[in-house]
């Protein structure tokens, strides 16, 4: 199980400003993960995650892309917006 450290949400104004980034993310979410959870490594082939927020349903949302840099994981999400994985969420991967 995996902590959601913070987020970084991709709309389409934002991506204005990182043309860039429009091709190989699009508008979504991208989640980094707690970096204490992630020492032992992570799977990069996850293709699904289980989001659990206190006090509602879990939820499977599909992986779109999964990256890892100067030690951080971060999942990102199309179409996912933040009230849909907000900071302190927990991931499970399958």
């Amino acid at each position: 199980m995996y902590r959601v450290a913070d987020t970084i949400v991709f709309s389409e104004a934002w991506l204005r400003h990182y043309p860039e980034k429009r091709d190989r993310y699009g508008e979504g979410l991208l989640v980094v993960l707690d970096a204490k959870d992630t020492t032992k490594g992570f799977k990069k082939e996850a293709k699904e995650a289980i989001i659990a927020i206190p006090g509602f349903p879990a939820k499977s949302l599909l992986i779109d892309l999964v990256e890892e840099k100067s030690g951080l994981v971060g999942l990102f999400f199309r179409g996912a917006k933040e009230e849909d994985i907000p900071r302190g969420a927990t991931i499970t991967v399958a």
